[in-house]
């Protein structure tokens, strides 16, 4: 929607997390468990280490992942009622 978009090259998911606020300031909270998360992940895929996730650390994890999907949702939902005003209009 803001015309952002990633490659698949290496670093695009750190990319994301690094400009999480700026796409969605509601779900800005989310952006320090999400790029925890993302590390964890690459030190077990990439060095091997093993990953031993705490339950507070998933449930972190699970609120972070509800707070980006809540304002996807939101900036959808305006996006598109803002299209259907424009379309409405023509």
């Amino acid at each position: 929607m803001a015309g952002y978009r990633t490659s698949s090259d290496r670093g695009h998911r750190a990319l994301l997390y690094g400009i999480l606020d700026v796409l969605l300031p509601g779900a800005s909270g989310a952006k320090a468990t999400l790029s925890a998360a993302h590390n964890a992940r690459n030190k077990s895929d990439y060095e091997g280490d093993i990953v031993d996730p705490t339950e507070g650390m998933i449930d972190d994890l699970v609120d972070a992942v509800k707070s980006v999907k809540e304002e996807v949702d939101f900036n959808d939902k305006k996006f598109k009622g803002a299209h259907d005003l424009k379309n409405k209009g023509s």
